[in-house]
């Protein structure tokens, strides 16, 4: 098995740098064949209208943080609900709607509902101390660097990370987050020295929204290596071509939940196209802050 493993040939030759942003990575844990379709092939699918919720919030989220950072307080109600409208009016276009889903009632739900919960119960209490601070993680024995963004840390040094849900979630998510590893790794790289720890909070979609935030997660060494461990699995897999399709207990490989379904399912992933660094230029990444 490892002389097979060896005499396999580079998709991307270990001579050649890459750049991976911490969404790459992240896909690439839930489904490889998803990562070659959209960062390798450049093959963009519109998102669904639960992304489009959780983007649009995010906006919100970064112009309130970003206002009470440089002017000390929380924007009117009315400002942050003109901010959800407006990202909304240019998302609804981009977004895949099923039928049944009409997006005038999600405008509502987002202006009416969400925000008004959000400013209430989360912007009021957050001190922004770092708003949108973008990180690198070089790893010299890999010839990688990870690159992202830490969405929000606080004055006392806590990383926090917004999520929609249309459930309540589970206490262990924070504990499990990848993206939190990852955030608390770039931190020590960045400020060269550990966070404080890191809190997901959650704006849950019910009838009468609600925030529900995680308990603090500590930030551990064996955090750190495991997900520098896993970075390295992944660059790996990418330089050696292994995009085979997660389909087992994965919830999104299915024709309603991914967009590559169909040429997913007749082999599409098999023999990737030669390597080009499309993945580099694709802007739509940076949009996706919305529910996982």
């Amino acid at each position: 098995m490892e002389d097979t493993y060896k005499k396999t040939p580079w998709y991307i030759k270990p001579s050649i740098p890459l750049t991976l942003r911490t969404s790459l990575l992240k896909t690439y844990l839930r489904c490889p064949a998803q990562t070659y379709f959209r960062y390798f092939k450049g093959l963009i699918v519109l998102p669904r209208s639960y992304a489009t919720m959780g983007s649009c919030t995010h906006e919100v989220a970064e112009y309130s943080n970003l206002n009470k950072l440089k002017k000390g307080k929380v924007p009117k109600l009315s400002v942050l609900q003109d901010v959800f409208h407006e990202k909304f009016k240019w998302r609804k276009h981009q977004t895949s709607w099923l039928a049944t889903e009409k997006p005038n009632k999600f405008e509502i739900e987002g202006t009416q509902q969400m925000v008004p919960v959000y400013r209430e119960k989360l912007a009021q209490i957050v001190e922004p101390k770092y708003v949108e601070e973008q990180f690198q993680l070089s790893l010299p024995d890999l010839n990688v660097v990870v690159t992202g963004t830490l969405d929000l840390v606080e004055q006392n040094d806590l990383i926090r990370d917004l999520k929609t849900k249309s459930r309540t979630p589970n206490w262990m998510e924070a504990i499990k987050s990848f993206q939190g590893k990852s955030y608390r790794a770039g931190y020590e790289s960045k400020f060269h020295k550990k966070p404080k720890g890191f809190i997901l909070d959650y704006l849950v979609r019910k009838a009468t929204p609600e925030v529900s935030s995680s308990k603090m997660v500590l930030t551990t060494e064996l955090d750190t290596q495991e997900f520098l461990g896993t970075v390295k699995d992944v660059a790996i897999g990418i330089r050696k071509g292994c995009f085979s399709p997660r389909r087992e207990s994965n919830y999104f490989c299915s024709p309603n939940s991914c967009g590559f379904w169909n040429i997913c399912v007749k082999g599409a992933w098999r023999n990737p196209t030669p390597y080009t660094k499309i993945f580099g230029k694709n802007q739509e990444e940076k949009n996706e802050k919305g529910e996982e």
